[in-house]
């Protein structure tokens, strides 16, 4: 990225403490700039589809993300927003949210 944004290294640490938050930014970025489809009223095989489409995609543009750790999954708003569509669990049934968590 330092590189890339023709700075050393060590320059982009001045905005950030460490890596790890470094690479949550980069990665909340990448999901913020993934576009996402609206799978509303849509049976959730489409849903799960559509997803695993936009995430191909997400992880074909940087493939770096695949290596981020997923244990703390970053917060910001790429993220955020992310999820908000790929679990609108307020909208969806009992029966529906479980055959989410069972695909």
């Amino acid at each position: 990225m330092a590189k890339e944004l023709g700075v050393v290294p060590m320059t982009l640490y001045t905005y950030v403490p460490g890596k790890a938050e470094l690479l949550d930014l980069m990665l909340d970025a990448a999901y913020a700039r993934t576009p996402r489809t609206d799978t509303t009223g849509q049976p959730w095989r489409q849903g799960v589809t559509a997803i695993t489409e936009e995430n191909k995609v997400l992880f074909g543009r940087h493939p770096w993300a695949a290596a981020v750790s997923a244990v703390r999954p970053p917060l910001g708003p790429g993220r955020c927003q992310s999820t908000s569509t790929n679990c609108p669990g307020s909208t969806a049934s009992a029966s529906a949210t479980s055959r989410w968590v069972i695909a």
